[in-house]
């Protein structure tokens, strides 16, 4: 046998045990060529030129790739967890409620035998599982959710929050839930004011087809990317300790190393850094939440008597736009009020555009003076008692 023919395998020096492995102090790379001969046959004498890198560096660096990864996990799964908990509701959802559906995301892909669940407020079915919720966003591409596992009993998804926060539309009919993005040229209000069909025509043009399905998908992935952006906004932070980058957010959810051909990024100041923002997270939603109803309680009627209302259900619209049947009270004592309860408020404030909408804690015992919102906020409000639809446009 020739001398070409012969590897030569680097015999291991110092092995570290299992038990014994841990991180460095200082941040590695493990380079994709040192990852990959770890699963090298050593009977294929043709892979890798017959040049191997098979020694205790590398054995000892991928131990280290193995400890970063099982400490990387629970972090990934809580960093997610708090950036879609927004979207989570139990009390609402009637668990006896629900219809095997299907999804129709943008128009471009379907999910079948989809296992939607009602609402007990208005009966709209909109509620979907953190599994199901993965299933969608991964077909709109998001690797990232697939660490989206809460602990303990898993809550479920509520789909209109989630697209009302990032501006889609929903629409059931015939055993399907369409998921849309909203076409703004497409509104009704513009619709009835545009009388030269050519420049309109020309406008929704711009926004058909593939460019709409990619806005889509920004939109949808809005959740993740307004973290990612917050994390790379200002390239001078990256000075400060303790911050993490845009790229590092990014790594902290890679996990394909086989495939993706990259060197592996060994980095424990990472870790200090993502319980950092962990803890963060957790003690700002309570200033959120408190800082929504601060926003709101000016418009909350604390002594309302239920009792004394009349109570009627009129399918709401912003701007043209559904919001969903709600219910809406007049009171006896002024016949110009109108209350709806804080968690529909929540429900108007979401497709009205609200950045702290989400946070709000929606209480069906709270009752919101509608009129006093919509005098402070410039708009008005319109009732077509015929129709049962009311209207708040601004």
């Amino acid at each position: 046998m020739s001398d070409e023919s012969v590897r030569k395998v680097h015999k291991p020096n110092l092995v570290v045990e299992d038990e014994d492995i841990g991180l460095l102090e200082t941040d590695e790379t493990m380079t994709n060529q040192e990852f990959t001969s770890i699963f090298y046959n050593t009977s294929v004498f043709d892979e890798n030129d017959g040049a191997m890198v098979f020694d205790a560096e590398v054995i000892n660096k991928f131990k280290r790739v193995l400890v970063y990864q099982e400490k990387l996990e629970p972090l990934r799964e809580r960093i997610i967890c708090l950036q879609f908990e927004k979207y989570f509701e139990d009390e609402d959802v009637d668990r006896e409620n629900s219809k095997v559906v299907t999804i129709s995301l943008f128009g471009e892909c379907e999910i079948p035998n989809v296992t939607i669940y009602a609402s007990k407020e208005n009966g709209d079915y909109i509620y979907v599982t953190c599994k199901t919720f993965r299933k969608m966003l991964k077909k709109l591409e998001d690797s990232t959710i697939q660490f989206l596992k809460p602990p303990g009993n898993e809550p479920v998804i509520s789909l209109r929050l989630w697209a009302f926060d990032n501006d889609m539309d929903l629409s059931f009919e015939n055993e399907k839930l369409e998921i849309s993005f909203h076409d703004s040229e497409s509104d009704e209000s513009r619709e009835e004011n545009s009388e030269n069909t050519e420049k309109g025509s020309s406008k929704k043009k711009g926004t058909s087809g593939k460019d709409a399905i990619d806005k889509a998908i920004d939109k949808a992935l809005g959740s993740i990317s307004d973290s990612k952006k917050s994390s790379g906004k200002d390239k001078s932070q990256t000075k400060h300790a303790g911050t993490l980058t845009k790229g590092e957010y990014d790594q902290i959810f890679i996990n394909n190393y086989v495939e993706s051909g990259e060197d592996i990024e060994i980095k424990p100041s990472v870790l200090e850094k993502a319980e950092k923002l962990i803890s963060n997270m957790e003690q700002v939603k309570t200033v959120r939440e408190r800082f929504s109803y601060h926003n709101v309680r000016k418009f909350i009627d604390e002594d309302l008597n239920i009792d004394n209302l009349i109570s009627d259900e009129l399918k709401v619209m912003v701007n043209n736009r559904p919001v969903c049947k709600l219910k809406v009270y007049k009171s006896k004592e002024a016949e110009e009020k109108l209350y709806i309860s804080l968690f529909n408020f929540k429900l108007l404030l979401t497709r009205a555009g609200s950045y702290y909408s989400l946070y709000l804690y929606g209480d069906k015992e709270t009752f919101v003076n509608l009129n006093r919102w919509a005098d402070e906020s410039c708009a008005e409000i319109q009732i077509d008692k015929k129709s049962k639809i009311m209207k708040i446009i601004f």
